[in-house]
């Protein structure tokens, strides 16, 4: 589940399922906030998927608001979050 952009104010929540790759939810946002997250599961989960784990960015409060899901962090997300923390060019050589 994640939300994607096209410039300011212009973005999609998209949850999609991992067996058969289909949009299972699919709403045009300006911003992502939990209640959009909320309504995402609550409407998967009123057409009778059972959801047995999510795939959700980095927001903190995500891993509160799932805390009842098995929860992963996105693998893009993670890496950035490293990136974010790290040099890119390091001037020690132990750290080349």
């Amino acid at each position: 589940m994640d939300g994607t952009y096209q410039g300011r104010g212009n973005g999609i929540l998209l949850a999609i399922d991992h067996d058969s790759g289909k949009p299972l939810y699919l709403e045009f946002v300006t911003n992502e906030t939990n209640a959009h997250y909320q309504e995402a599961l609550r409407s998967i989960e009123c057409r009778g998927y059972q959801v047995r784990g999510i795939i959700i960015d980095g927001r903190r409060s995500l891993f509160q608001l799932f805390e009842g899901y098995p929860i992963q962090m996105c693998q893009f997300h993670m890496r950035q979050i490293v990136r974010r923390y790290l040099t890119l060019h390091p001037r020690l050589l132990a750290a080349r």
